[in-house]
């Protein structure tokens, strides 16, 4: 057998930092509030509206969002998430197009909601 050439390697990683890092980005997964107030989400941005009345909260949208920019997470992949999470539920599922749309019409700034949300990455 021989021997490895070059230095030895040495691994400086704090992987209790870096774990606890990994783990602060599944926190936004997905708020269970979000659930809870569907409905008041709902009515609040379509009170008053004319024409074809939404039917996904803007808290779901800002999670999908969150997801797309911070995770990387295509938009049909998202959909499938989401459909896979209400499974059994009376809730419908936004179509990956619909969150296109939605989330390009935001008006929020994503990367300081990624600063906040996750702080550094490892």
């Amino acid at each position: 057998m021989s021997k490895r050439w070059g230095k030895k390697y040495v691994d400086r990683r704090d992987w209790k930092a870096c774990n606890q890092k990994l783990v602060d980005r599944g926190c936004f997964f997905l708020d269970h509030s979000i659930l809870e107030k569907w409905k008041e989400g709902v009515d609040r941005l379509n009170e008053g509206k004319y024409g074809r009345q939404y039917e996904f909260p803007d808290e779901l949208i800002y999670w999908a969002a969150m997801q797309h920019v911070v995770l990387g997470m295509p938009y049909r992949q998202i959909e499938g998430y989401l459909k896979k999470y209400f499974e059994g539920t009376e809730l419908k599922v936004p179509d990956y197009t619909t969150l296109y749309k939605r989330i390009k019409a935001l008006k929020f700034d994503l990367e300081l909601c990624i600063k906040k949300k996750t702080g550094s990455r490892c």
